[in-house]
This record gives structure tokens, sequence and C-alpha cells, in this order.
């Protein structure tokens, strides 16, 4: 339960309750994600951290579709860059073995199909033999 700013001392702050509780919600999912404090808090509920940032005029609500940028905690985008780099290496490697496979089963045909040629031919050889000496 948020105690520490009111309902009643945010709600000036939004249109409605309803835009006070998901300007809330993001900002609070927000610093779930990674991004900076705006204000300087002891606070470690988010929820309660994002009602003070909104209470202090560092969080406001606009209307329409923006593309904000929120900057994340130096460790928490090391952390999201280290991972993209190992997905991405791993699907390098993971083509890399696919085609690497594929190469050596068509290379296992070709030398299958070479004996079954020669296979053949000798066929021929001997079934035009056999067919002279009648």
């Amino acid at each position: 339960m948020l105690t520490k700013p009111t309902v009643e001392e945010l709600l000036p702050k939004a249109e409605n309750r309803y835009v006070l509780s998901m300007l809330t919600a993001k900002r609070a999912r927000q610093l779930t994600d990674g991004a900076k404090k705006m204000i300087d808090s002891k606070t470690e509920n988010y929820v309660s951290l994002a009602s003070e940032e909104i209470n202090e005029n560092k969080v406001k609500a606009v209307r329409g579709k923006l593309d904000v940028t929120i900057p994340l905690r130096p460790e928490v985008e090391a952390e999201r860059q280290t991972a993209e780099l190992e997905a991405e290496a791993k699907r390098r490697d993971d083509r890399q073995r696919y085609e690497s496979n594929l190469r050596a089963e068509r290379q296992k045909r070709q030398n299958n199909q070479v004996p079954d040629l020669v296979a053949e031919a000798l066929l021929e050889v001997v079934s035009q033999e056999d067919s002279s000496d009648d």
C-alpha cells in the first residue's frame, strides 16, 4: 500500500486515477528493467519510488505516442550487451555447424553415388558381353 506520497497528493499530477496508476506502473517497470533513479531516495520499492518521482515532477504523463529513451544503469546495459553478443555468437556457431553438417552429408551422398555408378557401368559392360556371346 502506498503511504507516501498519498494518492490524494499525486492526483493533481495526472488527469485521473487511471492515468496516475498507468504512469506509476510504467515508471516502476522501467526501474525494474534497469532505468536510473531520477531522485535520491532510500525506498527499495519501485512503485513507491515511481510515486515519489511523480510527486517531485520528475516523471510526467504525456499524451500521444513518443519514442522515449530511458537511460539504463551501466551494469544492466553491460549485461544486456553481453547477452546479445553471446546470442549472436551462438547463432553464428549454430549456422556454421549446420552448414558443415550439410556439406558432410552431401559429400557422403556423392561418395555413395560413385560406387553405384561404377557398379552400373560394370553391369552394362557385363550385359553387353553376355549379349555379344549369344
